[in-house]
Parts: C-alpha cells; sequence; structure tokens
C-alpha cells in the first residue's frame, strides 16, 4: 500500500514492483497550497536562501521566485525537482532528515543570512529553531496537509478483504491517519518509512518499520 498524494508515487511504486509487490494506492494525504500575501512574495525575494525539506512546496514557490538565491534541499530526490526548473541547488543535505541537514548547513555556512523556509502546517519547527541562533529565519506555512476524505473507507475496506500484506509511510502524518484505522482491525503488516522521523513515530506506536530510499 502506497499512501502518499497521488502526484508523488510514481518512483515509488516502480520501486516496490522492483521488489517483487504488487502496489496499491490509498492517499492519506492531499496538498492544498496558500497563496502568499504581498509581504510574503517580499521576503521571499529578499532572502539569501530558499530552504526545502520537502519536494511539495517547489512547485509552489519555484515560480514565484524573481530574483537568484541559493537553495538548499533536503535530498536528491528534491534536487531533482528544483533541477527540473533548471536550476542547481547550492546545497544538498549529505542524509535525507532534517537534523542531518541542519548539522551540514551550519558547518559549510556558518556566517550569518537571510533563509526563506516554506513548510506544511504539521511540520515542527525544528528547523527555525536550529537556525535562527545564527541566521534570520522566515518559516512561512505554504501549504496545508490533509487527509483526502475517501481514503479513511477505502482503508478500512482494504483491511477487511485482507488485501494488505505492506504499508510505505512518507510521513508521519500518514501513518497516524493509517493507524487510526488500523487499530479497528490490526492485522500483521510490514510497515516501510521513507526516514528516521517516520519510523520514529511507527515505532512510538509499538510496532517496526524499515526505512527504504
Amino acid at each position: 500500500m502506497l499512501t502518499r498524494a497521488l502526484e508523488f508515487n510514481q518512483e515509488d511504486k516502480i520501486y516496490f514492483q522492483h521488489l517483487g509487490y504488487q502496489t496499491l494506492t490509498i492517499p492519506l494525504t492531499a496538498i492544498h497550497y496558500r497563496q502568499f500575501s504581498a509581504v510574503t512574495r517580499c521576503q521571499l525575494q529578499v532572502s539569501e536562501w530558499l530552504f526545502f525539506t520537502s519536494q511539495t512546496p517547489v512547485d509552489l514557490v519555484l515560480p514565484l521566485l524573481a530574483t537568484t538565491c541559493k537553495i538548499a534541499v533536503i535530498g536528491e530526490k528534491t534536487a531533482a525537482c528544483v533541477r527540473s526548473y533548471g536550476i542547481e541547488p547550492t546545497f544538498i543535505s549529505p542524509f535525507p532528515n532534517k537534523k542531518a541537514m541542519i548539522a551540514a548547513f551550519k558547518k559549510q555556512y556558518p556566517q550569518p543570512t537571510t533563509i526563506f523556509y516554506p513548510k506544511s502546517q504539521l511540520a515542527d519547527c525544528f528547523v527555525e529553531n536550529q537556525l535562527q541562533v545564527t541566521h534570520q529565519v522566515t518559516a512561512v506555512i505554504a501549504y496545508e496537509n490533509r487527509c483526502p476524505p475517501a481514503s479513511s473507507a477505502l482503508l478500512a475496506e482494504a483491511l477487511s478483504q485482507n488485501l494488505l500484506t505492506a504499508a510505505y509511510f512518507a510521513s508521519p502524518s500518514a501513518w497516524h491517519r493509517f493507524a487510526r484505522v488500523y487499530q479497528s482491525n490490526p492485522q500483521p503488516l510490514t510497515f516501510f518509512a521513507i526516514g528516521a522521523t517516520t519510523q520514529a513515530a511507527i515505532q512510538a506506536a509499538g510496532y517496526s518499520a524499515t526505512i527504504i530510499h
């Protein structure tokens, strides 16, 4: 079972098919972009750095960028999204998680700078809390991460028919939405997680998960 928003599932589908899985997509995430205010757009233009800790806000933010700035990304997948606009990221995290990204960035760029950081309404404040000691960070809610209305019913049906042997989660929010339905009909499943943060959310509920990608 793949749980990402539909537009982000193709690579995951190919990956798991190569492992021998048949895939079923039940998106537990739907992205709703917000409109930036004039003040926010201005802050974007005057910031020296643009931070992407996800692929999701790239398509919203880059078309608004009217000036040249440096771009930091959390991993190669996000870097590929940025490159699709003809822009080469200045900084790519050595490992695709926020802790590694911030540690490497602070070591490589210790001098004070200005950073524009678009994120979801569910994101924590780790990035800005770690950086704002030295840098000026503008953190903006660029999009909302919601659960598609029909997905809970589709998941409940798949579980009731024993259609699933494994599930892949790309965010803690997807796991929590899954768990609310799963707890009514628990069954042996293999869980995969995109990274340590999502893995930790699954483990906190008493399950194990294997990190992929």
